[in-house]
């Protein structure tokens, strides 16, 4: 037997009480004179003897009553041997991703555990639950069972390695009983796990009986005209899928084209090409009929209004290689010598290009430096007469590694780094064999920077710094044959383009996404997104000729989303959620260490409770001073 408040115990001294006055009479007796008393020594000495009997028996029982009492006051109780070594705190974990829509045995993964979570906890337990999005508790299972029920799927999937930071975080003591009850979807590159030494861990997995699933992944416009639009689209697969799966794509709630999806034996990703119409400012979707996973079956897009991007080259050099670079229709270009530039309209300008300027006025680099700071985005090309100090006091003011020297021997661009945003898209993977252009004098810059392209050396041919550039070398046809080389096209088409963040097909919620609206608002003016029964103000940074927005964990929910300003709509933009969780791979918990793993959810659940059944005793305490009290009446009533 195990007492709560032990300390209670010192009032079992208050029992000497009744002792001591019983053992000692305080009660004094007043003589009485009879005439003849002798007859009566017999009854005396009777009575006398079962009046003593009688005053025990009621110390007896009273001293039971009050000690019985004083002990329900420690709460006694009984329980397994180790229960003062568990803790008495419970948390949960309820996965409410995506993954949890297949469907078990009893119906979807997420709906059963929260069936059997409600109809098999012990309903008298205080706990704390938490989904990947919400928190309740601590309460019993009947004070927060409406809130659980009304809670619903969740794009956001949280790792194991951050649910047990998350426990440990809600833990308001020393030690608890965790459980965790999810598919246990697998996270690429994730942590080891490793169990905290005060949280008793209990996994519950919970499996689909089958793995079959169609994601609509991702969508490109291949290409297009003023009347034709071809939808690139591309699917993958988890499990075995029927052949001939009916693909629709809708523009503004209307159908407009319908194919059929094949995937090919051994292969579990697909694409098709789809033509619809060309409309600027059509809201439209791709669906698959799927009877896996709901959240991927459908993809919104939304085909924007062109922004052309404005392209300002300032030099002296030739540029027809630089007019040839930009399309009339994507690029609004003008052109002009630093001495005649309008040091008050490039702020205006998306993209600034420096080709070759030859001196450079202290008030133009000012100029340049004010456009940058709005917003404009800067390409420098060096010129062939430049000295260091030329070079320098044009790429410090912007961030660009120092120059040293200059070099006349020739540089051979032989690295490229393939995984700057500049390149995405270009090459299908890293070329080795490529045919990289030369350079007869650069400014040798060293290793530091941003580095895009480098000579053999490791060298700076091209450098980055928050989507501003800067060559190293003159790339004029007398110093290389870098206007001959492919690279050239990709490399500052892309810097143009980046310039100017359009606003894309699609985003996805979670992500960092950013794009630009080509408008001009008023100082305290906001832009505001809003559709799906959500409204929110995405950050946003306001320049002379534009707007960018930025959103992450906002919208909530995938869709078509309004852009608002005062009231009035200027745009569209369309949110999906990630297709990470179409992924359908799963964690194999045997690896790890600490853990106590189950896959049913009532039986872990009433095995928790038998491990933490506590028998309360105080209960029969008073029921049994209650007995020496009524045993206590029956004396004095009875015994004479």
């Amino acid at each position: 037997m195990h007492l709560k408040h032990p300390e209670i115990l010192w009032a079992l001294f208050l029992l000497l009480i009744p002792v001591f006055v019983h053992l000692f009479r305080l009660r004094k007796f007043r003589k009485e004179y009879f005439t003849n008393v002798r007859f009566l020594q017999t009854v005396i000495r009777e009575t006398r003897k079962s009046s003593r009997l009688k005053k025990w028996l009621v110390l007896c029982t009273r001293l039971l009553a009050l000690a019985a009492i004083i002990i329900a006051f420690t709460q006694p109780y009984t329980a397994n041997k180790e229960i003062d070594e568990k803790p008495s705190e419970t948390l949960v974990y309820l996965d409410n991703s995506f993954s949890m829509q297949l469907k078990g045995p009893d119906g979807e993964l997420y709906k059963r555990a929260v069936n059997e979570l409600i109809g098999n906890f012990d309903r008298n337990t205080n706990f704390t639950l938490f989904t990947n999005t919400n928190t309740f508790g601590p309460g019993t299972v009947s004070s927060i069972q409406n809130e659980l029920l009304s809670e619903g799927y969740s794009s956001i999937q949280t790792p194991l390695s951050e649910v047990l930071l998350k426990a440990q975080q809600k833990l308001s003591g020393e030690k608890a009983n965790l459980v965790v009850i999810s598919d246990f979807q697998e996270f690429p590159n994730e942590d080891p796990i490793i169990i905290p030494e005060n949280l008793n861990t209990e996994f519950i997995t919970l499996k689909p009986t089958q793995v079959q699933n169609i994601s609509v992944d991702s969508l490109n416009f291949r290409s297009e005209n003023q009347t034709e639009l071809i939808l690139q689209i591309y699917f993958s697969k988890s499990g075995t899928i029927a052949d001939n799966v009916p693909v629709s794509v809708y523009g503004d709630g209307t159908l407009l084209s319908r194919s059929n999806l094949n995937f090919e034996s051994g292969n579990s990703v697909n694409n098709i090409e789809i033509s619809i119409p060309y409309k600027p400012g059509m809201s439209g979707s791709v669906e698959v009929e799927d009877n896996g996973l709901r959240f991927d079956n459908r993809l919104y897009f939304n085909i924007q209004n062109k922004q052309p991007v404005k392209v300002r080259i300032i030099g002296n050099a030739d540029d027809r290689f630089l007019q040839r670079i930009f399309k009339e229709n994507d690029f609004i270009v003008s052109s002009e010598s630093p001495e005649r530039t309008d040091y008050n309209t490039l702020g205006v300008q998306n993209f600034i290009i420096l080709n070759e300027p030859g001196d450079i006025p202290v008030t133009l680099i000012s100029a340049l430096q004010e456009a940058v700071s709005k917003g404009s985005k800067l390409l420098v090309i060096p010129d062939s007469n430049w000295i260091l100090a030329d070079y320098n006091s044009i790429a410090l003011p912007f961030n660009f590694p120092e120059a040293s020297s200059i070099s006349d021997q020739e540089g051979l661009i032989t690295t490229i780094n393939f995984e700057h945003p500049l390149f995405k898209g270009v090459f299908e993977r890293a070329v080795e064999n490529f045919e990289y252009p030369r350079t007869k004098k650069f400014f040798k810059t060293g290793s530091g920077g941003e580095g895009i392209i480098r000579f053999a050396g490791n060298d700076l041919f091209l450098a980055g710094n928050k989507g501003n550039y800067f060559f190293t070398a003159a790339i004029d046809t007398d110093n290389s044959n870098f206007q001959n080389s492919p690279l050239i096209v990709p490399v500052i088409y892309n810097m143009a383009i980046q310039s100017l963040r359009p606003s894309r097909p699609y985003y996805t919620i979670g992500q960092e996404n950013i794009f630009d609206l080509a408008i001009s608002i008023g100082q305290d003016e906001i832009i505001e997104i809003s559709g799906n029964n959500e409204h929110f103000i995405p950050l946003q940074q306001r320049f002379n000729d534009r707007v960018t927005l930025m959103t992450t964990d906002m919208p909530e929910t995938a869709g078509h989303y309004d852009l608002m300003q005062k009231s009035s709509e200027i745009g569209a933009v369309s949110y999906n959620y990630s297709r990470k969780e179409s992924n359908l791979f799963y964690r194999d918990l045997s690896q790890i260490e600490g853990v106590q793993i189950s896959d049913q959810v009532k039986a872990a659940l009433l095995e928790l409770k038998s491990k933490n059944m506590v028998n309360e005793l105080w209960k029969w305490f008073v029921i049994f001073a209650l007995a020496c009290l009524f045993a206590e009446m029956l004396i004095l009533k009875y015994v004479k």
